[in-house]
């Protein structure tokens, strides 16, 4: 029983796609290190591929983006300051990102 993770189902705004979504209660930094854990077993006695920083970082910000861009009705400005970062990063961001604002 030790292995059983729980999560709270919590449903979604309309502005976020509405719906159910089921919430680890475990914090973001547990979860995190949970899964970089996993991925670091995955490759057994070796190492991940070098990069690892850019790969994770890519992992993580696509959804941040996408997230917030969406609880913001796709509006560039709002975004950027809910994410504190200037309006031409949030810009750059999104295109390394393959994340298109205009399509969420």
């Amino acid at each position: 029983m030790g292995n059983i993770k729980k999560t709270t189902e919590i449903t979604l705004p309309l502005h976020l796609g509405g719906g159910k979504v089921a919430v680890p209660e475990q914090g973001l930094a547990d979860a995190m290190e949970a899964h970089l854990l996993y991925y670091f077993a995955v490759f057994g006695e070796s190492l991940p591929p070098d990069g690892l920083w850019e790969h994770i970082l890519g992992e993580v910000e696509k959804p941040l983006l996408k997230v917030a861009l969406q609880a913001v009705g796709g509006n560039r400005i709002k975004a950027a300051k809910l994410l504190g970062i200037n309006r031409n990063t949030l810009r750059q961001k999104c295109l390394n990102r393959h994340v298109d604002p205009d399509n969420l």
